[in-house]
């Protein structure tokens, strides 16, 4: 357990001037449209809201999570299911504290300017409970594949690196032709939520999927030999 709970400290150090960074950025941005926001159009903000920014922000630091960490922590003989498991830990946390974030945010926002969080804008409903799921679970879930992205990388040789790089390339071409037969009825977020009218349905598959790509990250870390 300790060595579980040292690796989750470790993470989330590694996490705070990042994150205290983003958020520092987020803030002088937001200043910026308060203060022009009589002057321009803020729609494309609206329809993507801090949300999308965050979820990107948090696949990066999942991207940046693995290779000096875990090399880190094999010289102080933690184990691999250790080093999973505690960066499982450091995920939630971070995942769960930033969605309050977000929450409070989208709350707070609409007071200075007209906008709309993540979930609002999809949905049309201003639910607090709702909007903490549907932004946790895409949260730990740009997390999980972030990692899981990282550590597939590792473990690929060059050729196997472009082959991984161009399947999100291929799935967007077939998702594609698929809309084009269909006369554009089928959308990318269909394939990628469902786009349903239940927003549960949404947070429990991004939750299992977080939780197959652990399995998965799993795995590939029993395997992967420590490299320079």
């Amino acid at each position: 357990m300790n060595d579980k709970i040292n690796v989750m400290r470790f993470l989330l150090r590694d996490y705070k001037w990042p994150v205290a960074i983003y958020y520092l950025v987020l803030a002088i941005i937001i200043f910026g449209i308060i203060i022009i926001d009589s002057q321009i159009d803020i729609k494309v903000f609206n329809q993507f809201g801090i949300g999308g920014s965050t979820i990107i922000f948090l696949f990066i630091c999942g991207l940046n999570s693995f290779k000096d960490n875990f090399r880190f922590m094999q010289t102080f003989n933690v184990t691999r299911k250790n080093f999973l498991i505690g960066s499982l830990y450091a995920f939630l946390i971070i995942a769960f504290t930033m969605a309050i974030v977000e929450v409070i945010l989208n709350q707070l926002l609409g007071i200075f300017f007209t906008y709309e969080g993540y979930y609002e804008a999809v949905y049309g409903s201003n639910n607090i409970i709702n909007d903490f799921l549907w932004s946790f679970s895409f949260l730990i879930f740009a997390l999980t594949f972030g990692f899981f992205t990282t550590i597939l990388y590792y473990i690929c040789d060059n050729l196997m690196k472009v082959v991984v790089s161009l399947i999100p390339v291929l799935v967007i071409l077939i998702i594609s032709y698929i809309n084009e037969i269909y006369h554009g009825r089928v959308e990318i977020d269909d394939f990628m939520i469902g786009n349903p009218s239940n927003p549960y349905f949404v947070v429990v598959n991004l939750i299992i999927a977080s939780g197959l790509f652990t399995v998965f990250t799993y795995l590939m870390l029993r395997r992967i030999t420590v490299k320079d």
